[in-house]
């Protein structure tokens, strides 16, 4: 099965880059991918939990740096005990424990006078809808991992060779960070098996 999933890559490569729109202001914080998999796991009526969310969007990350070459995301990615954690999407999402996230994720946006902060306004971050390259990515992950539990996620995520095992299982304890060049090169791998 996840042969299947990996040789169905090659189909969206040219997808991603033959429908226009350069990719906009990637890295997007990771808020905006994880609000696009929210809505549409409540469009299709196929809820995501925090853990199938953190692994979609880590996914999404992955398939992303190693297609365009770019991050999907802005947000650091850790090595945690239940796999690729991006800290910031766990800390906003986390209330939901294993219960659907029916919530989009948000933030406050800074509103400035010129060089002094005067407020800030409530927004929810969003890919923008021009931004057709990131959107079909997206699109690719959902239609191919949706169907996956979030332990079957996770198990993905825990597989010997991962960017995670490489950081979780290392013999330096202090550091937690999954590098992005790690990342793209373990899903590069997986484009070229």
């Amino acid at each position: 099965m996840l042969d299947i999933c990996y040789d169905e890559w090659y189909d969206i490569v040219g997808t991603i880059f033959s429908e226009g729109g350069d990719t906009m202001s990637i890295p997007y914080p990771a808020k905006a991918v994880a609000n696009w998999f929210i809505r549409r796991s409540l469009k299709e009526s196929n809820p995501v939990t925090l853990m199938k969310l953190l692994k979609l969007v880590y996914i999404a990350h992955g398939w992303h740096l190693a297609i365009v070459d770019k991050p999907l995301i802005r947000d650091r990615v850790e090595a945690w005990m239940y796999g690729p954690v991006i800290p910031e999407l766990y800390h906003e999402f986390k209330r939901y424990g294993i219960l659907p996230i029916q919530e989009l994720a948000t933030d406050y946006e800074p509103i400035f006078d010129g060089k002094r902060l005067i407020d800030a306004k409530l927004v929810t971050p969003k890919i923008p809808n021009d931004d057709t390259r990131t959107r079909n990515c997206l699109k690719r992950v959902w239609e191919v991992y949706k169907g996956f539990t979030a332990i079957q996620l996770s198990n993905l995520t825990h597989e010997a060779g991962t960017p995670w095992d490489s950081v979780f299982n290392n013999a330096d304890a202090n550091k937690s960070e999954i590098d992005d060049e790690a990342i793209k090169a373990y899903y590069l791998r997986r484009l070229n098996s």
